[in-house]
């Protein structure tokens, strides 16, 4: 009998300290009753603006966006034969080739380069404007060669960055040139997906 008083109470002990009522403000009535008083709804909190800088740079500095002018596609042939597949891999000899001002999205073209005097395999990584950026890495050239078997202008898309050390770097995604339709769409997406990164 004394044990089950002993449970009795350690049970009801522990229901009061264990109670969920920290979300309730409960008032004592003259007749001693509880009551439930919502608590106050919180304030709303105006979210800060960032600061504008007063002279922001534009001269020099290309846009996060670039114009999506696919017109650099008239001069790729298209092989409606081929797999729609891509490639990632990254572009080096970018601080060879830009400055700050080329940070940002970028698309264009790969294309061999046989008469290259460091390597006749050498694939150019070129912007839509012509502008050489750097190469496919030799260490990817051999899966490059493999994925682009018939050695042909490819399409890519990517992102500068500026790294930790303050050189430029460059993830890219390269399109066989399949269909245009597809390709555009394609490089539309992913330079979509890696704006937002």
């Amino acid at each position: 009998m004394t044990y089950v008083i002993i449970v009795i109470i350690a049970a009801v002990a522990l229901f009061l300290i264990f109670r969920d009522d920290h979300d309730y403000s409960y008032t004592r009535g003259k007749d001693a009753k509880k009551t439930y008083q919502p608590e106050a709804p919180a304030k709303p909190v105006r979210p800060v603006q960032p600061a504008v800088p007063q002279n922001p740079p534009t001269a020099g500095v290309r846009p996060i966006l670039p114009a999506m002018d696919f017109s650099f596609l008239n001069r790729v042939r298209f092989y409606s034969a081929l797999p729609r597949t891509s490639m990632d891999t990254y572009i080096t000899g970018l601080r060879y080739h830009c400055t700050q001002s080329d940070l940002g999205l970028v698309m264009g073209t790969v294309m061999p380069e046989p008469n290259n005097p460091r390597d006749p395999r050498a694939q150019a990584v070129c912007r839509n404007d012509g502008k050489v950026l750097g190469y496919i890495p030799r260490a990817d050239l051999d899966r490059y060669n493999f994925f682009n078997d018939g050695n042909r202008v490819c399409l890519f898309a990517g992102k500068i960055e500026s790294s930790v050390t303050g050189t430029p770097h460059a993830d890219i995604r390269i399109f066989l040139p399949t269909d245009r339709n597809y390709v555009e769409n394609e490089i539309r997406a992913y330079l979509a997906s890696v704006r937002s990164k």
